[in-house]
């Protein structure tokens, strides 16, 4: 089993080193030999491959550069000739088995990076940065904008590459195109050789789920979980958002795989997204996109003190204003949004794993007033006032911390808090972390946790591929779950309860790829809706009324926004 080692060379540049002794992250490490390698790492950032139709563990489709690596949205690809695995080092967040998706044509990520250059000919990584910043200088001085910028080599590679400049296929899907037929995120399927539930029936039966815990294939596990779900008797007749819109202009993309935090809305027409680490504002209603944060890098990104190019890994919006994305080196950076001014930049974290996992933004932890809560890979819980944006409190796991949430209510300091571990704590922010409860139902690590607006539940969703419902009023002591809600295919990546005063009632549940689920609470769960598309979710949000609904979706064809209303008979 290999291991690898993140380090620096002697020019300063990241190396990655791989030990053939052990690596207990490294899959299928027993069926193939990995010499020991030593690969500078100060590559150019490369768009992540098409989503749609992926594992959940893939960001591209690689399948023949051996031994060739890229650096990607801060991940270290080596690209062998089956698969690709993102190594990590002390608890950096894993990617591995990567392989080609369905939608594209057979060639491999590297043959349409270097666009048909045999491999004796491939350039370093260093080499084509250079070339590429020169280019994008001279785009710059031409007046050429980002958004004018496509080398076109997704065209070339994408089944769908003849419906780029199709008019038909670049609009939006409507209500009234969706009640006529048309695919609610304008995939063409009468062109391609297979049918929309065909090929659902084939990505079931093919998507691998990723675990750390639990076994890597789904059969050894998958039955017990479904045969543990509550209720049984569940309807999936739910009708409580009807589709209005799907927004191609709307796109995101997602930094890490296992982070889905990057939509939020603070009302039923303003809606934020992460795309290329800018945060872009949509209006649902005057159909405008305009960005708010970039933190790219670019030549018309925000130059911050401290920092240089952001990979925004999670992000917050709160109602009173504020917005807060965290970072892949530990970074975070809060803008006032009335004046688009930024109220703080800077790491909460200095450690090599650092990343920012998770942030939430509460008005009502006791004795601290509003304060940003901060999830960090370093195994630290941290609360910051989001006045001086000094840490008030933070709490020390053994585990790193993927996603926290405060008790809602005010008068209370507890926070539930998922990470690395199969066990969810509620730990009290004002007595040092003490300990209140421990939440035993999950078999795999948990990156997702919400509190009901009313304070007595819970939910937490785990790479099990479950949501468990907990009510506060009976875990002293445990009693388990009071429901346990099971996805389609893959790990449960967000949850959000709707917060409105009228609508108490809705639970929404994503997975990494196809599917959100939204529950009916106040029926006990016995009733869902399920949301069924073709891609990577980057986020789901409800607006603060419960009125409007939004999905996000992470892809290179096909990313967009799916907007939903809330139904009325």
């Amino acid at each position: 089993m290999a291991q690898a080692i993140v380090g620096k060379n002697n020019s300063g540049t990241q190396a990655i080193h791989i030990n053939q002794e052990s690596a207990p992250e490294s899959r299928h490490a027993e069926d193939e030999e990995m010499p020991d390698i030593a690969v500078d790492c100060k590559g150019p950032n490369i768009t992540m491959g098409s989503t749609m139709g992926s594992n959940e563990n893939q960001a591209g489709s690689f399948t023949s550069c051996t031994e060739h690596m890229f650096k990607t949205h801060g991940h270290e690809y080596l690209n062998g000739d089956e698969d690709a695995r993102l190594f990590k080092a002390d608890g950096v967040k894993t990617l591995e088995d990567s392989c080609a998706y369905p939608w594209r044509s057979s060639s491999s990520f590297c043959e349409e990076r270097h666009q048909g250059q045999p491999s004796t000919s491939y350039k370093t990584c260093e080499e084509e940065e250079q070339e590429e910043e020169q280019e994008e200088e001279e785009k710059y001085e031409e007046g050429v904008t980002y958004a004018d910028v496509d080398d076109g080599t997704w065209a070339e590679n994408n089944v769908f590459s003849e419906d780029e400049g199709n008019e038909e296929n670049e609009q939006d899907t409507t209500a009234d195109q969706l009640r006529q037929g048309r695919d609610i995120q304008g995939i063409p399927w009468d062109r391609l050789n297979f049918s929309r539930s065909h090929y659902r029936t084939m990505r079931l039966r093919s998507y691998r789920n990723y675990t750390n815990v639990l076994p890597e294939e789904a059969s050894e596990y998958r039955s017990e979980i479904v045969a543990s779900a509550n209720p049984t008797n569940q309807r999936s007749d739910g009708r409580f958002y009807d589709f209005t819109r799907n927004s191609r202009r709307v796109q995101s993309t997602i930094v890490h795989f296992q982070l889905r935090n990057l939509v939020w809305s603070t009302s039923r027409n303003d809606v934020y997204v992460v795309d290329e680490n800018c945060v872009q504002h949509w209006n649902s209603a005057t159909r405008e996109l305009h960005p708010v944060l970039d933190l790219s890098g670019g030549h018309k990104a925000r130059r911050l003190p401290g920092l240089g190019s952001v990979q925004v890994s999670t992000m917050c919006v709160h109602q009173s204003g504020l917005l807060a994305v965290g970072g892949f080196h530990g970074e975070m950076v809060c803008l006032r949004l009335h004046d688009l001014s930024v109220a703080f930049s800077g790491r909460v974290s200095r450690s090599e794993n650092g990343i920012t996992n998770g942030i939430e933004i509460c008005d009502h932890l006791r004795g601290q007033g509003t304060c940003v809560i901060t999830s960090n890979n370093d195994c630290v819980l941290r609360a910051l006032s989001a006045e001086t944006f000094q840490v008030t409190s933070q709490v020390e796991f053994q585990w790193a911390v993927n996603y926290a949430v405060a008790q809602p209510g005010g008068g209370s300091s507890v926070v539930a808090v998922v990470g690395d571990h199969e066990v969810a704590q509620l730990v009290d922010m004002n007595d040092g972390g003490a300990k209140v409860a421990a939440l035993e139902a999950h078999r795999d690590y948990s990156f997702a946790v919400a509190w009901h607006p009313d304070g007595n539940l819970i939910a937490t969703g785990n790479q099990d591929t479950s949501a468990a419902i907990w009510d506060i009023r009976k875990v002293f002591p445990t009693s388990g779950p009071v429901a346990r809600l099971v996805g389609k295919m893959g790990a449960i990546r967000s949850l959000r309860f709707s917060p409105d005063g009228r609508f108490l009632r809705f639970l929404a549940m994503a997975e990494p790829a196809d599917f959100v689920h939204v529950y009916d609470v106040k029926a006990g769960y016995q009733q869902v809706q399920h949301v069924d598309l073709f891609g990577e979710i980057a986020g789901i949000a409800f607006s603060p009324h419960s009125d409007a609904f939004f999905v996000g979706i992470a892809d290179v064809t096909y990313s967009s926004l799916l907007e939903f209303e809330r139904h009325h008979d």
